[in-house]
């Protein structure tokens, strides 16, 4: 059995806090994306984590990320704590 679903979901047009717009330096993380999630990561500093999450709750985002002069992709975002790597500092990957 074969469902469609919608590409896109949400509201046609954001409302407020959304769009988030989060910029920082790409900083190393802790070693685990690419060796057990098997996908590379871009790491935020904590700052920007914390900064982020004035506005917005802790959860799962997506959105469009940029690194450096690359094109830009569609990225999903963890932002905070990470029950599954037993985190002890919210994080943002």
């Amino acid at each position: 059995m074969t469902t469609m679903r919608d590409l896109i979901v949400g509201p046609d047009t954001p409302t407020p806090p959304y769009p988030i717009l989060v910029e920082g330096t790409v900083v190393e993380g802790f070693g685990r994306g690419g060796k057990q999630l098997g996908i590379p990561t871009a790491n935020l500093p904590s700052s920007v984590v914390d900064q982020a999450l004035e506005n917005i709750p802790i959860g799962v985002y997506y959105g469009w990320a940029q690194v450096q002069d690359d094109i830009v992709r569609p990225m999903v975002m963890s932002l905070g704590w990470n029950p599954y790597f037993k985190n002890e500092k919210r994080s943002g990957e």
